[in-house]
Order: structure tokens, then sequence, then C-alpha cells
């Protein structure tokens, strides 16, 4: 009888070995399948998103790009499934009326004046959208913001930014030219081909 109860608990323990190895074999597997499938529903969501391109011009593509897709409800959906994935600030979209000294609105454009300072702070965290450069040398950088908004900073005569880098909110992403010993630059605020005024976006 002892002999047959010894026999009965190795079985048992070899049984539970055996289990847990499956356990955690099955945990893998699904791990690995939930990968996949985000992966392919992600390639999915960005491949009807360029539907519409007939041509692979870059010109094309980074039009595309600029005018439809919001990078962050990627980034979001696949944080939303794998935790922290992509690290990005949860801050919140808004910004403050007194991050420059002066603005004027003027046919669309926001023109930003700074009396003591030359960096060009970013004002919504987002992705660099689009980076040109014009005949006069100065910069153009366009930013699609968290907010969906889009954050175009230009007369800039250098950037700290590179093509769909994240940036983040209150970054310097550029220097402004100095004229009669004032900075300036302009910005354009677009969402859906409406331009905004800086100071109706601002929180307060």
């Amino acid at each position: 009888m002892n002999k047959y109860h010894k026999h009965l608990k190795k079985y048992h323990q070899l049984v539970n070995k055996r289990n847990k190895k499956e356990n955690k074999k099955t945990y893998f597997d699904y791990l690995l399948t939930r990968i996949f499938v985000s992966s392919v529903i992600i390639l999915l969501f960005v491949s009807i998103d360029f539907l519409n391109i007939s041509s692979f011009n870059s010109k094309v593509i980074n039009a595309k790009l600029s005018e439809q897709t919001n990078i962050f409800k990627y980034v979001n959906f696949f944080n939303g499934t794998f935790g922290s994935f992509f690290p990005i600030e949860k801050s919140e979209p808004v910004f403050s009326s007194d991050v420059y000294d002066y603005v004027a609105y003027n046919n669309k454009v926001n023109e930003i004046t700074n009396y003591s300072f030359e960096g060009v702070v970013n004002l919504v965290e987002g992705i660099v959208m689009k980076i040109s450069r014009n005949e006069n040398n100065y910069y153009e950088v366009m930013i699609k913001g968290a907010d969906s908004y889009d954050y175009v900073y230009s007369n800039l005569i250098g950037i700290d930014v590179s093509i769909y880098q994240y940036v983040t909110k209150d970054k310097i992403i550029g220097r402004a030219p100095k004229v009669n010993n004032i900075y300036r630059f302009n910005l354009q605020i677009v969402k859906d081909q409406v331009y905004y005024d800086f100071y109706d976006q601002c929180q307060d």
C-alpha cells in the first residue's frame, strides 16, 4: 500500500509539473498571438488611410499623412493593448496666452513677437509631419498635435527637430530671426482647413 501511495504521489507531481509547463506555453502563445493580431490591425488601419493614394510619390504620401492621419490614434490603440509601449506624455492639449510675448492675427497667420528669447516654443505635443525650406532659407515645420490640430511654424532661421519626430509640449523646436532687437516668426493653427487665432485657442 505504501508503494502505491508513493507511485501515486510521483504521478501527481509529474502531472503538476507538466501542467505548469503547458500553462507557461499557453500564455506565451497567447501573448505572441495578441501581438501579431494587434500589429495586423494597426497595419490595416494605416493601410485604409492610404487607399486613396494613386502614386507612391513622396510628396503625395507626405500630404496624405499631413492632412488625414493623426498618428496618435494608432499610438493610443497600441498603448491600450500593451500598456505604455510608446512612451508619450499625458499632458492636456492646451496652452497659456503668455507662452509668447505678443501675437497678432492677420490673414490666417499668427504673427509671433518675442522681445528677449529667440527660441520657438512648441504649443502642443505632437509629431513632426513636414519640414520645408523656402528660397530665403527660412524653415517651416508642421506638427500634427495630439488635439488633431496642425501647428505650422514658419520663418525660422534654424530648427532642432527631424521629420516624424515626437515632440513634447514646450519643446524648443527652432530659432526665430532677430530684427530690430526683437524676434519674430509665424504660426498657423489649422484643423479641417479652418484657421484659428492663437488667443481663441488659449486656456486663459
